[in-house]
């Protein structure tokens, strides 16, 4: 199912123009709420499977390659490991960023650590309106 998406899908809706890859945060679970469902509470084991995950996706978009930081609930505070996973993958850095924000909790697309390779967005409210 993977390969046909990256393979047939994407092709199809791009009509074979370049594409960036966004990556929407919480890229590991990490340990938090006393979950027990992680495959593993290891952090590093759970970077290392996201970084096998999106390797093989880094050659696709030739390096257009963005990663969003997540949730403090998952990341941490600093997502120290997310930030590291983001330099590992190659994604673009926001030389932009802003750490003061960040530590003051507020979430925006401009604020992040600065030359830091993710940026932190706000999360998109889910519509509680039926759709036909």
């Amino acid at each position: 199912m993977v390969a046909e998406f990256w393979d047939s899908w994407v092709p199809c809706v791009t009509h074979g123009e370049p594409f960036a890859v966004v990556v929407n945060g919480d890229v590991i679970e990490g340990v938090h709420h006393r979950a027990t469902s992680q495959i593993s509470h290891n952090l590093e084991d759970q970077c290392q499977i996201a970084y096998d995950v999106f390797a093989p996706i880094l050659d696709r978009c030739d390096g257009r390659f963005f990663m969003i930081r997540g949730t403090p609930a998952h990341v941490g505070e600093q997502g120290v490991y997310e930030e590291r996973l983001a330099k590992q993958l190659g994604a673009i850095p926001n030389e932009e960023a802003s750490s003061r924000a960040m530590s003051c909790g507020r979430r925006s697309a401009a604020t992040a650590w600065p030359t830091s390779t993710t940026t932190s967005a706000p999360r998109p409210v889910p519509s509680t309106r039926r759709r036909p």
